[in-house]
């Protein structure tokens, strides 16, 4: 059904250069992702995360999306990649976006989201909620 809607309504409208993959392996996203120079991020809703845009910065590529959802919270704007208000407004980001490291993109990201980072965090917030019953 994918495959036929993309077709139809999608492909039509893409310009030379512009090709659709479909379903990757893991080890495929990687590489694409470690090759390209951004990454881009247009929603137009709430969501709540965005796994996405943490896969990119940890492969080193820097995030341009839209200040929706959790945006603001997954990306330091200027360090990890570049916070717009519309989608409207990501081809003039392109530039501000070149600038940024991605040694340090990805250092971002295991600061923030590596798997020891999160499990102390939920440590801390189990023990202070448990002492705060404790009371």
């Amino acid at each position: 059904k994918e495959v036929e809607y993309f077709a139809q309504y999608v492909e039509p409208h893409l310009l030379d250069g512009i090709e659709y993959l479909g379903e990757v392996t893991h080890g495929q996203k990687v590489e694409l992702l470690q090759d390209a120079r951004v990454t881009l991020f247009p929603i137009e809703w709430e969501e709540p995360f965005g796994l996405v845009m943490i896969e990119s910065m940890a492969c080193g590529t820097p995030v341009i999306a839209t200040r929706w959802g959790a945006v603001p919270e997954v990306i330091e704007h200027g360090r990890s990649g570049i916070i717009v208000d519309t989608y409207r407004e990501m081809p003039e980001a392109l530039e501000a976006v070149d600038v940024i490291d991605p040694l340090e993109c990805r250092r971002y990201v295991e600061e923030l989201f590596a798997p020891e980072r999160m499990v102390a965090d939920y440590v801390g917030a189990y023990e202070k909620a448990i002492d705060r019953d404790a009371v």
